[in-house]
This record gives C-alpha cells, structure tokens and sequence, in this order.
C-alpha cells in the first residue's frame, strides 16, 4: 500500500473554490432571497459576472437587445437556471485538463460531471422528488477526488488492474492499493472547501448509496453510473464499480423509465455544450 498521507497532502494544491460561488451556494438556501441581493454577491466577481454576461449574451439565447447586468441575467434565467450557470463556471477549472491515470482526455471529466449533474435532476423529476438546491452542484462536483488521484492512480495502476482482476470494484482497489479511493478524497476536498455537510457526505459516498439512503447520494449514484452506461466519462474504470439493483427498486424505476431520462439527457447535454463550449 502507497502512503496515503502523501496523497491526503495534495489535496492543499487545489486551487480553494470560488468564495463568492460557496457564498450564493448559501445564500439560495434562503427561500426569500432576492435576485438583487443575488446580484450583489456575483458582481464581486469581476471574472465571473463578465463570463455569465458574454453567456447570456451569446448567439445560443439570441435575446433581441443585449443584458448588461448581472441582475438582469438573474431574471432571464430564472434562479435554478442561474445557479447552475454559476457553478459550472466557478467548477470548470478544475476538470479542464486529462486525468492520465484514469484515461480521460481532456476535458472528458468535465463533460462527464455536466452530464451527472443534469442527469441528477432529471432523476429527481422522474421519481418526483422535492427539489434540492444542492443536488446539481454536488452531482457537479462529485468526482473531483479524481483529479488529485489521477496522478497516483497512473503510478499504480498495474496494482489496482491486478485487483480488479481478482474481483475488487475500482473503488476498491484504489482504496486497497493507494490507502484512499477517490470518492473519500473528494469528501475530504469538499470538507477543505468548506461545503454543507449534505455535500460533503454525498461526494464521499457516491459509490456507496446504502450508507445513506436518505440523502442526495443515491441520487448521485445513479446519475454517475447512467452516464457511464452511456459512455460519458467512461475511462479505464469504467463500469467496474459494484452495482446497486436496490436503488432503482427502491426509487421504483424501469428500464423505460431510466431509457427516457437518457433520451432527455441527451438534449440537455447538447444544450450545456453548446452554451458553455465544453468542447
């Protein structure tokens, strides 16, 4: 087994999240918060209110007359929408390069955690769930343990090959052979960051949704691992995690149900690629 601290210690390389995104994430907890107040927050941000204007400015909307002001993108785009402009944009950095020891070209990753974070909320539609307002960026966010693990997970890989080969998940070779998987690395980054726990503790255990089956996590898991059925993200751990039947029994889904969401995912990531240039 590597040494885990060494791992645990890189994590202090990121890059700390984006105060104001943590700062509105908070905020929109507060059913009563008005888009000026909002407003007020982003525009501390000179980067990210000039990103979100070019944006809602761009050929993609086609609005007739030009937004000139953060205040009135939140208007446009309604709340939900906004929110989900925003930590797409405060996330991006993260993901932008290839994780060699994953197999993931460049911007694969990204790709990857749009298409979780829109499949998240679609399943929560489906199943008619209470909306959350943190599911889309914890969905976002969920595998960022793989962008510090990547490296390691590249220097060891024959080892965790060799595991999953004798019947371990990925998961579980990483943890056997590195000391730490990717799942609890990214509960330790979001913890770093200083996330609601709800987030901290669904980024952890998204691979293990029976540890927390009344939170957001089997949410997360089943948006990961429809992507990764659909070939969005799939790198060289692909599917090899343990499969869950007891999520889709207990959220009551079929094969119709779930082939329906894919075919509206579909769309929907077409529309995020299109809007953001994920490619």
């Amino acid at each position: 087994m590597r040494d885990a601290r060494k791992i645990i210690s890189s994590i202090e390389q990121l890059p700390p999240f984006p105060q104001v995104a943590l700062k509105v994430m908070e905020m929109v907890q507060d059913e009563d918060i008005s888009f000026r107040e909002l407003a007020k927050v982003i525009q501390l941000d000179q980067s990210m209110t000039a990103n979100l204007l070019k944006i809602c400015n761009s050929p993609f909307f086609g609005l007739r007359r030009k937004v000139s002001s953060v205040q009135e993108a939140l208007v446009y785009l309604g709340q939900k929408y906004f929110m989900e402009v925003i930590m797409e944009m405060a996330s991006a950095g993260y993901f932008r390069e290839g994780q060699r020891g994953y197999d993931l070209a460049k911007g694969e990753l990204w790709r990857h955690s749009v298409a979780c974070a829109l499949a998240s909320q679609l399943l929560e539609k489906e199943i008619g769930l209470q909306e959350s307002s943190l599911l889309f960026t914890t969905a976002l966010l969920h595998d960022i343990g793989k962008v510090v693990l990547s490296e390691f997970v590249a220097e060891a890989l024959e080892d965790i090959r060799r595991r999953v080969d004798e019947g371990a998940s990925f998961l579980e070779a990483e943890e056997e052979v590195l000391g730490v998987d990717h799942a609890a690395l990214g509960g330790m980054i979001a913890e770093r960051w200083s996330f609601p726990e709800e987030m901290v503790r669904t980024i952890r255990l998204h691979h293990r949704p029976e540890e927390d089956w009344e939170g957001l996590t089997p949410l997360v898991y089943l948006a990961d691992i429809l992507c990764l059925q659909m070939g969005i993200g799939t790198g060289v751990d692909g599917l090899q995690y343990r499969a869950k039947d007891e999520v889709l029994r207990r959220f009551g889904l079929g094969d119709r149900d779930l082939m329906g969401v894919m075919v509206e995912l579909e769309a929907r990531l077409e529309q995020a690629e299109a809007m953001i240039n994920l490619n």
